[in-house]
Order: C-alpha cells, then sequence, then structure tokens
C-alpha cells in the first residue's frame, strides 16, 4: 500500500494557472498587435516609416490581431473562469476586434467606390491648381485631371454638384472662406480678386495632404461655387475627397442660412 496521495493538480489535464498563463499571453499579443496597427499611420507621418512598410505593418496588425482575438476568445470561453487577467484578456479582444473592423470597413468602402482620388464639382472645367504646386514632391500625383475620370466620378458621386447662390461673387467668397477656415484647413491662397481660394488638408490617420481649391464665379444671374479635392498620394482616396466636397458645401450652406442669404442648389447639366 503507498503512502503517497495523489496531486490533484498533477491530475489535472491542463493546469489552470497555465490556462491562465495562455489567456494572459493571448491578451498581450492582441494589445501589441492593437497597438502596431494603430501606430502604422503616425509613424508614417512622422517620418519614421516609409508609406510601403507602414501599409505592411497594418496587413500584420489586422491578420495577426484577428489570429489574437481568436486565440484569447477561445481560451477565455473554454477555460478562463475567472482570474486577474481576465479583464485584460476581454478588452484586448474587444480592442483588436474594433481596430480590425475599422479597417476592414476602408477596406469594404474601397471596392464600393472607384479607383480615383481627383473630384471636382466641375468635371467639364474642373479649377486648377497654382499656388498648392509648389509644396509639391516628385512622385505626387499629377496635378493635371484626368478626363478618364468622369464617368467614374459622375456613377459614384452623383451628389457632388456646385453650389448656385443668389448671393454676390463677393459674399459668396467670403462665406466659402469662412468655410474653409471652419474645416481646418491649410489655406495657401487667397485670391478675392480671381474668386479663388487654395488649400490643403491632411487626413487623420496616416496624415496624406491633399489639394483643394474653391472657384466662385458669376454664372448669368447667380453666383457658381466649384471645388475640386485632390490626394497627392495613391490611386483610391476611399471616398475621402468626395466627402471632402461635402462638408465644405455643408458648412457653406450653414453659413448662408446665418447671414440670411438666399441659396438655392440647381441641377447639373
Amino acid at each position: 500500500m503507498s503512502d503517497s496521495t495523489p496531486d490533484p493538480v498533477s491530475d489535472t489535464p491542463e493546469p489552470v494557472a497555465r490556462i491562465t498563463d495562455y489567456a494572459k499571453y493571448c491578451a498581450i499579443l492582441a494589445a501589441v498587435i492593437v497597438l502596431l496597427a494603430i501606430l502604422a499611420g503616425p509613424l508614417y507621418r512622422i517620418g519614421l516609416l516609409p508609406l510601403n512598410l507602414a501599409f505592411d505593418l497594418l496587413k500584420v496588425g489586422v491578420i495577426g490581431g484577428a489570429i489574437a482575438v481568436v486565440l484569447n476568445l477561445v481560451t477565455i470561453l473554454r477555460h478562463w473562469r475567472g482570474g486577474p487577467n481576465r479583464a485584460l484578456g476581454i478588452s484586448a479582444a474587444l480592442a483588436a476586434i474594433l481596430v480590425a473592423g475599422f479597417i476592414f470597413s476602408l477596406y469594404r468602402t474601397s471596392q464600393k467606390v472607384p479607383a480615383i482620388h481627383d473630384i471636382t464639382t466641375d468635371t467639364n472645367n474642373p479649377p486648377a491648381f497654382n499656388a498648392v504646386l509648389a509644396d509639391r514632391k516628385p512622385g505626387d500625383n499629377s496635378p493635371d485631371y484626368d478626363p478618364r475620370n468622369i464617368p467614374l466620378q459622375l456613377e459614384a458621386y452623383r451628389d457632388i454638384k456646385p453650389l448656385f447662390t443668389e448671393s454676390s461673387p463677393a459674399d459668396a467668397f467670403v462665406m466659402s472662406e469662412k468655410a474653409a477656415r471652419k474645416l481646418g484647413w491649410h489655406l495657401v491662397a487667397v485670391k478675392p480678386e480671381l474668386g479663388i481660394i487654395e488649400a490643403t488638408d491632411r487626413t487623420l490617420w496616416f496624415g496624406f495632404e491633399d489639394d483643394i481649391v474653391v472657384r466662385v464665379a458669376k454664372d448669368g444671374l447667380l453666383t457658381r461655387i466649384d471645388i475640386r479635392s485632390a490626394s497627392r498620394i495613391g490611386d483610391s482616396d476611399i471616398a475621402a475627397n468626395a466627402n471632402r466636397i461635402r462638408r465644405f458645401s455643408s458648412e457653406y450652406q450653414d453659413f448662408s442660412r446665418e447671414g440670411g442669404s438666399k441659396r438655392r442648389n440647381l441641377p447639373r447639366t
């Protein structure tokens, strides 16, 4: 008869302590990968990563984050009943899901919109870039409007149209400048005598710099306001330029209403 007694821990197929360690490691892995994905844009923005490596880091973050989330959730659901690391694991998994979901939504948008990066309210005579050209770098997209964009834009962004107002060109120009400043654009040139505003705007995450030009001109009895927004880098803007034009139009209309101006939008002809 043996004097030894069974060790309850050794009889357990997978000790609780080891399960807890697995969960903790998965949580840490998910947190690190999420952090890398988030930092891809800022690291490129401050010049510490070239664009191709930043995109590679983003891809690693998405794929690795998805794997870490799965491992983390499986461990939590199957084995982890409590302990000090449970909140960490759940938080890391949720963070990874949110980041991966955001990036996936960008991917879905890129599949729904055309691969163009130059949007304008006047495809027949788009406003030209001039003052912003001095800040462009070699290898940036051409500042010349590509007429091949026209059918793609008209199909994808049917709401992108010029603004028509009964305000004078001078008043419309003032409101256009106010709208541009309200949106936080960096104004490069403000030329009321020409009815031209040129500006740049940066995307929030990667800090991509886009060029903008607003043109205010008399059109018959009305004043017409056209805007053009173009990305310096990349083939597809994932609707960023169209959304920027929409925000400008919305801000302009707000200033127009505040000033008691009569405004009406007319259909594109």
